[in-house]
């Protein structure tokens, strides 16, 4: 019989480690927690099913959009043209999280026929198909998200080109923006996963940076991420600033990394994302994989000051030593350069903001996947930056905890 561990380890929730008291009352299993029904409810995936009338003027139908814990999802549903003229149409589906700040979206379209063309009255569609995506984020998506529908008629062009359906995705993002807070966009489906590899036209060769309602939209693997460009108020494409890595940087980035950094691949740009402490505005540094596969580096108020002490300092202080903000962000470039799940590691960094690590498992050499993206960075930047003032290959810096994942995994491309 497989063990708790075991099921917990392969389920969707493979982060759990204290099986605390709620816990059966939160996955509705009741009070005491019997381990036997933890291990069979985990065992298997769940699901969350959410249907909705869908209905304008001599046009209706029904959408059904069913996610479940493995990623699997299906997304299904008819229209059918009730009175005399014909209509093309389209049909957006998003399920929101508030708690989870994540809006997951699908589209189909097509047309119907009523009495005044020649035609089927009726179309339905069944969608099924898997995200990563969904499994990383189903704690939040399982709590509270809802189901909204958009049923738009009389639409010329509804199958027409991807930029129009890129178009839409940046239109739902606005939209779900004014909601509520929103971390990204996860794009599902035939007609909407095709818009998040699509290419962008960029002044500065950044693919798959464009513009929608004056803010700018990074698109990473199957989310969206939206964007300002340091020391400036304007979302242009052309005020972005964009490098590949300079001598120094690279230099200083193979005192830590050695070869296991793709430094061909990655850009270093100034955008960064709005974010908020006790403290005041941060504009918080990122890394996404770009489209194009490249690996984008955004350091934002850093972006002139990567081997100089952050230039935030004010409003933050997990960075007080030169370099450590770029090591930090550097880090991330390597997680994804040796990750074989970059969706859900992109959505991860987006929304998990826990850059605290627990000393005492670095003491005890825990796994060093089990350490979260920004826990996994902070103890690489944390060992530099306590260290490079004297020499990373002194016994001071060897014989440091936290040296030991450097050594381990980090300088051996090991995750």
């Amino acid at each position: 019989m497989k063990s708790v561990r075991q099921a917990i380890q392969k389920s969707w929730f493979p982060e759990l480690r204290i099986l605390r008291s709620d816990l059966g009352t939160s996955l509705q299993l009741g009070e005491p927690l019997s381990l036997t029904a933890l291990t069979r409810h985990l065992d298997q995936p769940e699901e969350r099913r959410f249907q909705a009338p869908l209905d304008a003027d001599a046009l209706h139908g029904e959408v059904e959009f069913i996610i479940r814990s493995d990623g699997t999802y299906t997304f299904r549903g008819h229209v059918r043209a009730t009175g005399f003229p014909s209509f093309a149409y389209r049909v957006q589906a998003t399920i929101r999280s508030p708690s989870a700040g994540i809006v997951v979206m699908a589209q189909t379209s097509g047309r119907v026929f009523g009495t005044d063309t020649p035609g089927d009255r009726q179309r339905s569609w069944e969608e099924n198909n898997s995200s990563p995506s969904l499994r990383q984020f189903w704690m939040g998506l399982r709590a509270d998200a809802r189901l909204e529908t958009n049923l738009q008629k009389d639409l010329s062009g509804v199958t027409g080109a991807v930029v129009d359906v890129v178009t839409v995705i940046i239109e739902t993002y606005v939209a779900a923006q004014f909601a509520g807070a929103v971390g990204a966009v996860l794009v599902l489906g035939v007609e909407l996963g095709a818009a998040a590899g699509q290419t962008f036209i960029n002044p500065n060769v950044l693919a798959g940076i464009t513009v929608g309602a004056g803010i700018l939209l990074v698109f990473g693997p199957g989310a969206i991420i939206p964007a300002l460009v340091a020391g400036t108020g304007t979302a242009l494409l052309a005020d972005i600033r964009s490098r590949s890595m300079n001598e120094a940087e690279i230099a200083l980035a193979r005192t830590v990394f050695r070869d296991t950094l793709p430094f061909e691949r990655i850009k270093i740009t100034d955008l960064y994302t709005p974010s908020h402490n006790a403290s005041g505005f941060v504009a918080r540094e990122f890394v996404v994989p770009g489209i194009d596969g490249s690996i984008l580096v955004n350091m934002g108020k850093n972006f002139d000051h990567t081997l100089e002490v952050d230039a935030q300092r004010g409003v933050r202080d997990a960075y007080p030593n030169a370099g450590e903000v770029f090591i930090h962000e550097l880090t991330h470039a390597w997680q994804i350069h040796h990750s074989s799940f970059t969706p859900g590691l992109l959505c991860e960094a987006l929304l998990n903001r826990n850059y605290h690590y627990d000393k005492a498992r670095v003491s005890a050499r825990a796994p060093w996947s089990d350490f979260g993206p920004e826990e996994q960075a902070s103890i690489v930047n944390e060992w530099f930056g306590a260290n490079n003032n004297s020499n990373l290959e002194s016994p001071q810096a060897l014989n440091d905890e936290r040296f030991f994942y450097v050594a381990q995994n980090i300088r051996v491309g090991h995750t």
